[in-house]
């Protein structure tokens, strides 16, 4: 399980570096795209900040600019695959307590996090190309299966 949780990761930075090329390209894009893109950026900062147990340094709706956007996803999908890599395979279903952004403290297996964060970024994703989508020429193919076959 390990193994396809560090898949997800690199699909997930893979998709998302796809998504920010689109964003840069289009032709005068929301806002709210930025928006979106950056959220998706801090939601996974703070759910790592969350399983080491440290203040997460970015807000959950961070205002990245969009000439950091692929810096800063670069740092977070390294730090958690540096979280990830060194684990046993048992240890993705080791039971993480963590407090949400309520303060409202909750116990999940990180695999189930990680599926979590996965299917978060593809949610926003998908609004996202939603929102460019008429700004753009070139629509990428962010599929999991392609990204497989890379």
């Amino acid at each position: 399980m390990k193994k396809e949780l560090l898949t997800f990761i690199r699909y997930d930075a893979w998709a998302t570096g796809l998504m920010i090329d689109a964003y840069r390209k289009a032709d005068s894009p929301p806002q709210k795209a930025l928006d979106i893109l950056s959220h998706i950026i801090s939601s996974k900062n703070i759910w790592y900040y969350r399983l080491i147990g440290d203040p997460c340094p970015v807000k959950i709706w961070e205002d990245f600019k969009p000439d950091d956007l692929k810096k800063e996803l670069k740092k977070i999908t390294a730090l958690w695959l540096d979280f990830l890599r060194p684990m046993k395979d048992d240890d993705v279903y080791t039971e993480i307590t963590y407090k949400n952004n309520a303060g409202v403290e909750f116990t999940t297996p990180l695999f189930q996090i990680v599926f979590h964060i996965h299917s978060h970024s593809s949610y926003h994703r998908g609004q996202v190309m939603t929102l460019i989508r008429p700004h753009i020429k070139d629509v990428p193919v962010m599929d999991y299966i392609v990204f497989n076959r890379l």
